[in-house]
């Protein structure tokens, strides 16, 4: 295995290990405060979004 392939294997796992630590994190909150605690976790949930949406695919989601 290349250095390269092994950096890039990591990096997943890293990636894989931070999401799942996200979604316990949000079931864990969703357990003990319930489904209005759910709004600790998402981001700019007040903020103009709305407004500002597009149909166009965001790239970085899909890396």
């Amino acid at each position: 295995m290349s250095a390269k392939s092994e950096v890039l294997r990591e990096q997943k796992v890293v990636r894989a290990a931070k999401a799942l630590q996200r979604a316990r994190s949000l079931r864990n909150t969703r357990r003990t405060i319930g489904v209005s605690g759910i709004i600790e976790h998402i981001e700019d949930v007040d903020g103009d979004w709305l407004e500002n949406w597009t149909d166009t695919p965001n790239t970085l989601l899909e890396r």
